[in-house]
């Protein structure tokens, strides 16, 4: 307890460093507080409205109908007590057909039990209820379609071969949640999208069946259970969720913010820690006749390392506090600067496990980035009572780069667990620290130049050469000015890369008009429609629905579906990849948007009498993913008809160039009598043209 008690009674003496210490730290901790705190209240928001964003407990979806077989396994393992509403989604043009105006609109198609939590509140003050009337064409519109299209309530809007009539706007979805989306959203009776003639063969649609369970079933049940329904479901193109698994799904989008912004605020932390650790070191050096004092006591090296270690622990708690009264005034302020991409209203607020994590940080990198310091304590002998107070014995350089490597490593793994991804992180802490061992080596060679050359004035080479002697020092602060500078400038280079990876076409080659789920036989319609208006389609592909049941003859391994905790960025995307249907397609020739980086091109369409095997092309990350390589069998699974294909090459697309691409690309002579729909770019025309 005396000791203790020493060990306050000293920091009360050194209220100069103490408060540089802990003003540094707090500084460094209250952007990654902030950022802690912020994703725990976006995650515990979206928790407690799971239900209500999914509208049920269990979602089972596809690009597909679930067939009887798969409905079977759906009542085996979920039991007859259950309610079940089903959802069909597509996009499609909403029309005035009084002026033939029309919009791209998110059309779903809902059943009377829809949804089970929640609501989808109307201008009116009502909730949405389907009648479950066939003969009243309604349809419930986001407001914004209103005034896009020109329209008011109670006219009528057509959708495909139906006329409807517009009985509500849109208020409030409590579906919405955080979602990107094409387009603004279309409700209808699930028995009139028939009436559309919209849904035929290969035609683009999402299905789902939204499953409502007992109350009493327990949360780890319920994981459980789509566990097993998942692992029951034969095919990798449905997908189950439970409302836990679908808010995690929503609060994606807010989760790469944060983990960007973590690790913006962990270099923070770093330049921060940095200067702390250079403030202790010159705290011990001034305390050097202290150490030797509590030597002749009787206490031992190891002790007189655990008693400074106490003072970095007591620093680091209230540079915690301190961070803690920074980031309550900053999280106030958060929400609404990024108000516009929330749907809902966040009340951000500290909370205890983000604090604790956050002294965690500040224990760890004191202690790390301190310990090479700390190391220099059990060189300090009784004798220096009667020396020079200020000289400490300095570790060699060897003993220096070791005492270092805790530090690294626990950097590295805070920018691994802040970013969610290996590589990321791996790659963040790989160049930041290659840039702080430049900057070091740029240091020395910069005082050891300066000592050659001829100084002006005296007090000029004083200043040199106090300089050079004090390396250690003159390489801590060079090194945190210039990583200042380093991020200051990246900014303007990471600009300028990612302009030049999202950079666009000519502008003569963009195309004016994208068109998707055109059917076969509206193709030659279309080019008649185009040719009045002396122009034709730039590029049209043909897009099949399949999935991938093979690979080299063995079953292809769906994966989990990503719905699991503690996954890293590439295991997620990975995982998602492979609990997914694909879409094909087939061309004679390369576009100006793909080149062939590895393997052969195919120059020849499949002949029956000659090939033995149908040839493929995988676009190269998409392989990388799965796990595909050039000289693989995949066989794909389309409307039950099983096709081989081998791997031929890899290819690099251009997503940028704004025309039909695809990871899976067969040769000609395969896919042409498979059910398909078109997907087309119409090359650029002139405005007014393009305008009704």
């Amino acid at each position: 307890m005396n000791l203790i008690k020493y060990l306050i009674l000293e920091l009360t003496h050194q209220k100069r460093f103490c408060i540089l210490f802990i003003i540094n730290i707090a500084l460094g901790l209250s952007g990654l507080l902030t950022v802690e705190s912020f994703k725990t209240s976006i995650h515990q928001h979206i928790q407690k409205q799971s239900k209500n964003l999914l509208g049920a407990d269990l979602q089972i979806s596809g690009r597909r109908p679930i067939n009887q077989k798969e409905e079977n396994i759906l009542r085996q393992h979920l039991g007859e007590e259950r309610e079940s509403t089903f959802i069909t989604e597509m996009y499609s043009m909403l029309a005035n057909p009084l002026n033939a105006q029309s919009r791209l609109t998110q059309i779903r198609a809902i059943q009377k039990n829809y949804p089970f939590y929640g609501s989808i509140k109307l201008s009116s003050g009502s909730d949405l209820q389907i009648s479950g009337q066939e003969d009243l064409n309604q349809i419930w519109l986001y407001p914004e379609l209103l005034n896009q299209l020109g329209l008011e309530l109670g006219q009528e809007v057509r959708l495909g071969d139906a006329i409807f009539r517009i009985e509500d706007t849109i208020l409030d979805d409590a579906s919405s949640g955080i979602t990107t989306s094409m387009a603004p959203r279309a409700y209808i009776s699930y028995s009139n999208l028939q009436k559309t003639h919209l849904l035929r063969p290969g035609s683009i649609a999402t299905y789902k069946e939204l499953v409502k369970l007992p109350p009493s079933l327990p949360s780890s049940e319920l994981k459980n259970l789509r566990n097993n329904l998942f692992n029951a479901l034969p095919t990798p193109d449905l997908r189950i969720s439970t409302h836990e698994n679908s808010s995690q799904q929503m609060s994606r989008l807010m989760q790469r913010l944060n983990d960007f912004l973590g690790l913006c605020s962990l270099v923070s932390l770093f330049l921060a820690s940095l200067g702390a650790a250079f403030l202790f070191r010159s705290y011990l050096r001034s305390r050097i006749k202290g150490i030797a004092i509590l030597r002749s006591i009787g206490l031992n090296s190891s002790a007189s390392f655990y008693y400074y270690l106490g003072q970095l622990i007591i620093l680091a708690t209230l540079s915690t506090l301190f961070a803690a009264v920074i980031s309550h005034s900053l999280i106030q302020v958060f929400p609404k600067l990024i108000g516009q991409i929330l749907p809902f209203k966040l009340q951000a607020q500290l909370s205890l496990s983000g604090v604790f994590f956050c002294w965690l940080i500040a224990c760890l990198s004191s202690f790390t980035l301190c310990l090479p310091t700390l190391a220099g304590i059990k060189s300090v002998k009784i004798n220096q009572l009667f020396g020079d107070a200020t000289h400490s014995q300095s570790l060699n350089f060897g003993k220096q780069l070791f005492s270092s490597i805790p530090s690294m490593l626990f950097f590295w793994g805070l920018a691994v667990y802040l970013s969610k991804s290996w590589s990321t992180g791996s790659y963040f802490t790989l160049l930041f620290f290659i840039c702080a061992l430049a900057l070091s080596g740029v240091s020395l060679l910069l005082s050891h130049i300066s000592q050659k050359l001829p100084s002006p004035s005296l007090s000029l080479k004083f200043a040199i050469r106090d300089i050079s002697r004090k390396k250690v020092s003159t390489i801590s602060i060079f090194m945190c000015l210039g990583l200042g500078m380093v991020l200051l400038n990246i900014i303007p280079q990471l600009q300028t890369s990612i302009n030049e990876e999202l950079k666009s076409p000519e502008s003569s080659k963009i195309p004016s008009l994208f068109l998707f789920d055109i059917q076969e036989e509206q193709i030659g319609e279309l080019k008649e429609i185009l040719g009045e208006h002396q122009t034709q389609f730039s590029q049209i592909s043909p897009m099949i629905r399949s999935r991938l049941s093979k690979v080299n003859g063995e079953s292809f391994d769906k994966g989990t579906g990503a719905y699991q905790k503690n996954l890293s960025r590439e295991q997620e995307r990975e995982m998602r990849f492979r609990n997914r249907g694909f879409n094909l397609s087939y061309r004679k020739t390369l576009i100006d948007s793909e080149k062939i980086i590895r393997g052969d091109a195919i120059n020849s369409s499949f002949d029956p009498g000659i090939d033995d095997i149908a040839k493929i092309s995988l676009e190269k990350r998409f392989a990388k993913r799965l796990g595909l390589k050039i000289g693989d069998v995949l066989e794909f699974d389309i409307e039950s008809v099983p096709i081989t294909a081998k791997v031929v090459n890899l290819r690099q697309v251009q997503w940028t160039s704004f025309q039909p691409n695809f990871f899976i690309q067969f040769q000609e002579g395969v896919l042409e009598e498979a059910p398909k729909t078109f997907l087309a770019t119409i090359p650029g025309i002139q405005k007014e043209k393009l305008l009704p």
